[in-house]
């Protein structure tokens, strides 16, 4: 349903950092960017520009960014003093490694997304890809809020999507964006639209051992 009210909807042109475009080239056969290498977890930079402190790729990869799927009981595994994060991508599958000082490590995965949609079985989520106003991005689903409204008449739920693309000098970026859906008793007048977008940049490091 999102897809089909996207494309029917009067989306806005999003702002966005032209010097973080992707790198040409490095684009996997299934039309997502390789993202593959390692990335200190804090970020470098914000666009558009903004204080405070900038959210770690800890927390990009958390429950409190991407959209838990399975068990309400099911525990995510994180690690909370990483340091450095490595993605391995592949046409199928994305790995995300963290590591810490001490060694300690933890890993999650990522499936791709089929037609029909596909199972999240020995994996924390899906992913699929697009093209985006930088080149080709990784997306993965987010946080959404339940649909709430007036009964019959309209409904309205917040949607948020990661989108993953690797810049010219290396670095991982990460596009966190809300798509606000918006359903009609009778359909007509339904629209979804971007409401909000905010890229990060985090840095290439050494691959750890």
């Amino acid at each position: 349903m999102v897809l089909l009210l996207a494309g029917c909807a009067g989306i806005e042109p999003l702002d966005y950092p032209v010097q973080w475009r992707s790198a040409p080239g490095g684009v996997l056969e299934n039309g997502c960017p390789d993202v593959s290498g390692s990335y200190d977890v804090r970020a470098a930079e914000a666009y558009p520009p903004r204080g405070g402190e900038l959210p770690a790729l800890t927390e990009v990869f958390g429950p409190g960014v991407l959209r838990v799927t399975g068990s309400p009981d099911r525990i995510w595994p994180g690690l909370p003093a990483a340091t450095t994060a490595t993605l391995s991508a592949t046409a199928d599958r994305l790995q995300v490694r963290f590591q810490d000082k001490a060694e300690g490590e933890v890993s999650l995965a990522f499936r791709h997304k089929s037609w029909w949609g596909g199972s999240t079985k020995g994996a924390e989520g899906l992913f699929q890809c697009l093209e985006l106003e930088l080149g080709p991005a990784l997306g993965l689903d987010g946080t959404r809020t339940p649909f709430a409204g007036v009964p019959h008449l309209f409904a309205q739920s917040d949607m948020a999507f990661v989108f993953l693309s690797r810049a010219q000098d290396g670095s991982l970026v990460v596009n966190h964006r809300i798509n606000r859906v918006t359903l009609t008793g009778a359909l007509i007048g339904s629209q979804a639209r971007w409401v909000t977008s905010v890229w990060w940049r985090y840095p290439p490091v050494p691959r750890p051992r």
